[in-house]
């Protein structure tokens, strides 16, 4: 199956959306250290100067860079955490979005360039988790102080029941393809399944649970 177009992540100028793009690639198959300016303006079509004019600076490109990356998930998961549908809707498709997003959208080969990168960028560890990952799990953990405050789920501590739910999906369907190891055999919508059934076993409330 083709790849999806990445046009829905880049919602930016042409021109921007085509540097982006492009540097984009190139960190992800060169790294940060292997890729200049020069190598990004030929990848996008266009003048060096104008992603200067633009962005500033390779690491002010990469940073936008990062954050382009992250931007579809992030959209899809704001329309999902409403308290109008139940919890096992919510996580259901939460669970369904990131995994998604790990499979069509680079996010293994993404985690390991910023892996590599970051024992000599450190600094690149703390960007990539402060764009991506700390807004999208910030939206989480809000939908949980909610639902606790509204009796959908008896969560007093939804930052670590987050974390918990997020652990159990990516721990198998996220981590093994990082780190290199065969994933055959593992179906996918058992893991979101049991992952579902464990979440709302600790947090679904007595009173619905007899309902």
């Amino acid at each position: 199956m083709a790849r999806k177009t990445r046009d829905t992540i880049y919602r930016r100028s042409t021109s921007d959306g085509r540097i982006l793009q492009a540097a984009r690639s190139l960190f992800l198959a060169r790294g940060s250290a292997g890729v200049n300016m020069d190598l990004i303006a030929v990848e996008a079509g266009v003048a060096r100067q104008t992603i200067y004019n633009r962005f500033g600076s390779k690491e002010a490109v990469f940073k936008a860079a990062i954050a382009a990356h992250w931007e579809t998930l992030s959209a899809k998961l704001s329309c999902q955490f409403s308290l109008d549908e139940k919890p096992d809707r919510v996580l259901r498709d939460v669970a369904d979005t990131v995994l998604d997003f790990i499979e069509r959208y680079d996010q293994v080969a993404m985690t390991r360039m910023v892996i590599a990168e970051s024992f000599s960028n450190p600094a690149l560890a703390e960007t990539f988790f402060e764009l991506g990952k700390q807004p999208i799990r910030a939206k989480f953990v809000d939908y949980l102080e909610q639902a606790n405050e509204h009796g959908i789920l008896s969560c007093i501590h939804p930052s670590i029941a987050c974390d918990q739910y997020l652990g159990m999906i990516q721990e198998t369907l996220l981590w093994p393809r990082v780190m290199g190891l065969p994933v055959e055999g593992i179906a996918n919508d058992s893991v979101i399944d049991d992952a579902i059934e464990t979440f709302l076993a600790r947090y679904q409330p007595l009173k619905l649970e007899h309902q």
